[in-house]
């Protein structure tokens, strides 16, 4: 798998326990790190990151891409990767069910989370009723 891979991110240091595995992701096409020039160590990665990382490696692995239903409110640099997420479901579950030695592995569905969102609105609007 890393068979001598390297990369130059200004966050991943060579001796970094997890430097090998972006290396290798990197040099197969699946990450590309920011335009700033780093990876993003320490940083949270979007759906929309995760559809691009999951469609390049389906793309690598010869799956079909298939569409989402909140196409429209898909950033322009993800569409085509988000579509890409739906195919790599397939291989993600064969791994899962792989690895954990599972007999039946449920679906997956990557859908967007608006949760945290919704309970800051309700809570603003608590707070606007009892006046604070």
């Amino acid at each position: 798998l890393f068979d001598g891979a390297s990369c130059e991110f200004s966050d991943v240091p060579s001796d970094a326990w997890y430097y090998e595995y972006i290396a290798a992701a990197y040099e197969k096409g699946i990450v590309s790190g920011t335009d700033e020039g780093s990876f993003g160590v320490g940083t949270n990665i979007t759906r929309q990151d995760v559809a691009v990382i999951l469609s390049r490696i389906a793309k690598l692995q010869g799956s079909s891409e298939q569409a989402f239903t909140d196409e429209a409110e898909i950033s322009d640099y993800a569409k085509e990767a988000v579509k890409g997420l739906t195919a790599a479901t397939g291989y993600i579950r064969r791994e899962v069910g792989s690895r954990l030695h599972l007999r039946k592995t449920p679906e997956l569905k990557f859908i967007a989370d608006d949760s945290i969102e919704q309970g800051f609105n309700m809570f603003k609007k608590l707070s606007e009723t009892r006046g604070e």
